[in-house]
């Protein structure tokens, strides 16, 4: 059957475009008018597609484009971690970039952004240490509230008011910044004093040379569930 039927397209090729090859040939005939099915279906999808999307599809896929390239300017071959970042921020996700220093991680976080609002988006960045303190992330204590006996940070430029975030060697988070991290990260949440207060954070892009060494950094590894 399976004969018959290769034998019946063979004619059919045969007869619209006049080829005289010989019958040896016609499983390779078969696998290039594939190709040139495949193609040409891909060509019409293409070619009708804004005629599929709804206009606000359409208006959203042009954003989309725009900031694409906008992230993607003068960089060279980041488009894929572009695709992520962009990714990350719709979703509200955060994006974990492995790798050597030196390949503009910390530049596509301010591209975001700065495309996210373009009066200058909050923008934080901080290389983590193994003895970063908790006032380099989340901002001096108040030496005003602590004379009326208030522990209350000073947030203002901090990643607890930050929209975007870049934390370099974020696996170096120790056990004084850890569980407020955790917080900010998943819940967007951060407790100053004795209030709980909401973080305007959109994404965080965490770089790493290396994987977690550690059991209590598993939770911080995990907050990142876009990876590369």
């Amino acid at each position: 059957r399976n004969q018959r039927r290769s034998f019946t397209l063979f004619s059919a090729l045969k007869t619209f475009r006049g080829i005289e090859e010989d019958y040896s040939n016609v499983e390779a005939i078969l696998k290039e008018a594939e190709n040139a099915v495949s193609k040409t279906i891909l060509d019409v999808a293409q070619s009708n597609i804004e005629g599929v999307l709804s206009p606000d599809m359409q208006i959203r896929r042009a954003l989309i484009d725009s900031f694409l390239k906008r992230l993607n300017e003068g960089l060279v071959e980041r488009v894929e971690e572009t695709k992520l970042l962009l990714l990350a921020a719709l979703c509200r996700e955060h994006l974990l970039l492995l790798g050597p220093p030196g390949t503009a991680k910390s530049e596509l976080g301010r591209r975001l952004a700065a495309v996210g609002d373009d009066s200058g988006g909050q923008f934080f960045e901080r290389l983590l240490t193994r003895y970063s303190t908790p006032e380099e992330l989340f901002g001096p204590l108040s030496l005003a509230a602590l004379e009326e006996d208030k522990y209350v940070r000073n947030i203002a430029g901090y990643l607890p008011t930050a929209k975007v975030a870049f934390l370099d060697e974020i696996f170096k988070a120790n056990s004084a910044i850890l569980n407020s991290l955790l917080t900010i990260l998943n819940e967007r949440k951060f407790d100053n004093g004795n209030e709980r207060i909401d973080v305007p954070l959109l994404a965080v892009v965490g770089a790493s040379n290396e994987l977690p060494d550690s059991e209590e950094l598993e939770a911080l590894f995990d907050r990142f569930l876009i990876r590369k």
